[in-house]
């Protein structure tokens, strides 16, 4: 190989390796979008309707009523 067509090769891939370190860039910014857009959703919201009810111990458990209020209605029951 002369000098020439050495230096013809070394352009080339230089050329080539330059596409493929813009290409992992734009892969890397672009990743780092998505990342981030898909952060900035809201979380679901779960709303129970009904009663949730708890047992403490074998006699007692916790009665919370969802449909009266936004917080519910707690109450003990003994059994």
């Amino acid at each position: 190989m002369q000098a020439d067509e050495r230096i013809i090769a070394l352009e080339n891939q230089v050329r080539q390796l330059r596409g493929v370190v813009y290409l992992a860039c734009a892969l890397v910014v672009g990743g780092g979008l998505f990342a981030a857009s898909s952060m900035q959703e809201k979380p679901t919201k779960v709303q129970l309707v009904g009663e949730v009810e708890v047992s403490i111990t074998d006699r007692v458990k916790v009665v919370n009523d969802f449909s009266s209020s936004r917080y519910g209605t707690f109450k003990i029951e003994e059994k």
